[in-house]
């Protein structure tokens, strides 16, 4: 019987996700249960025993209306006070490895806070804490109708979102059963439809071959299996400190980094570097028998050739100190400015590299150069070069295999 009210695709969800080895619990459906069973969870992963009053201190710790402050606590590890004084370095997660961790499902959740009396279908739970919410709608109702009501919820005085457990929700996914789209937790200034109703950004999964993955189903198999969920939260959500925002890499974006992943663990060989030629429209790909590490020189080689023809933009400064503070790491320097030699004022010079490599303008909003900036770039360049005797690669004096020309 094909699943078609919101009861039976929630029912049909979880025998799915119990066959992925999560564990179901149906008992907790109230806020005091789900803090019982997260300080279970928490005592378990940390070997502790703490009194009440130490649990009520890390619940008022870390219980926060930012999300962004939240998804760091999250993966990180802090430190409460005990009764006795004494810090205690703690982990809400088993952050070393997320596949270790315990994974439940819990549904019809009630919070009652303040004025607010909220039920949430489905909550997947990681050692206790809730991190992603799935709002569920009838087959014949759209996923954007749960997509609404999620940002109700979040915008209703006093929700549990920021005064719960609840702070924790990284993901949100919402289906109909035949289409699921998820999408990321954030603050309010990140969480707002645009006027034409569509959630920004929402994403639809996608297998290897970039076909669509819209069936609940499926789905839950592809995306929700535990270590998978795991990974997703751990690697493939981007912390952005200066928009203090949280972004999901698009299936696609996962697919390649985990192909290169695998090729890295198995030692599948060269590294590539992409080059193109001053004045060419053609782009080269160059197999490099060094380490992946050789980019750095072959960027600093297109660096010298922008020098020497004059043409020189705002973000070569990016590109600079970029090298410059990979050599300053290398060394066991702490700053890059330990890598200017040879210069009359080098004090005076680290400070105007690290001015002109900073500010979006560089890289959103190049311009080229006035020639004083011009003369003051090639010194620093110079003074490097000179100092560390870089044997800068002559990239198409070799062998290249040409790719598709830029259009």
């Amino acid at each position: 019987m094909t699943a078609t009210t919101e009861h039976l695709i929630e029912q049909e969800l979880i025998a799915t996700l119990e066959n992925l080895k999560y564990v179901y619990r149906p008992d907790i459906r109230d806020r005091s249960v789900l803090e019982k069973n997260f300080r279970d969870k928490f005592e378990s992963l940390n070997r502790v025993s703490l009194s009440d009053a130490e649990f009520q201190r890390l619940l008022e710790k870390i219980i926060t209306t930012d999300v962004f402050a939240a998804a760091k606590t999250l993966r990180e590890y802090d430190t409460i006070e005990r009764d006795d004084g004494t810090p205690f370095t703690y982990s809400l997660v088993n952050i070393k490895d997320w596949c270790k961790n315990s994974f439940e499902v819990i549904n019809q959740l009630r919070i009652n806070t303040d004025n607010s009396h909220h039920r949430y279908d489905v909550l997947l739970l990681i050692n206790g804490v809730p991190v992603v919410q799935i709002e569920l709608k009838s087959l014949d109702v759209s996923p954007r109708r749960a997509m609404q009501q999620i940002v109700d919820y979040k915008n209703d005085p006093g929700n549990g979102y920021g005064k719960t457990l609840l702070c924790f929700i990284q993901l949100f996914i919402v289906s109909n059963r035949s289409e699921t789209r998820y999408f990321a937790n954030n603050n309010s200034r990140h969480f707002v439809f645009n006027a034409e109703e569509r959630f920004l950004p929402i994403y639809q999964l996608a297998d290897e071959d970039n076909k669509k993955v819209s069936h609940l189903e499926p789905f839950a198999e592809k995306f929700l299996s535990k270590c998978t969920l795991g990974q997703m939260i751990s690697r493939y959500m981007v912390l952005v400190a200066s928009e203090q925002k949280l972004l999901i890499m698009r299936p696609y974006q996962i697919y390649a980094v985990k192909a290169i992943i695998d090729c890295i663990h198995q030692n599948c060989g060269n590294g590539y570097f992409l080059h193109r030629s001053s004045g060419s429209a053609e782009y080269t790909l160059r197999a490099t028998d060094e380490t992946p590490l050789f980019h750095h020189v072959a960027l600093l080689s297109e660096i010298q050739t922008a020098a020497s023809s004059g043409v020189l933009y705002t973000y070569h400064f990016n590109m600079l100190r970029g090298i410059l503070e990979k050599t300053a790491i290398f060394f066991g320097h702490d700053n890059f400015s330990a890598c200017l030699h040879g210069l009359d004022d080098e004090v005076l010079y680290a400070r105007a590299l690290n001015l002109l490599s900073h500010g979006k303008y560089a890289i959103y909003e190049p311009r080229e150069m006035v020639e004083d900036t011009k003369q003051l770039f090639r010194k620093i360049l110079s003074a490097f070069v000179d100092r560390y005797e870089f044997a800068l690669p002559s990239l198409l004096a070799q062998s290249t295999t040409p790719t598709e020309s830029s259009s």
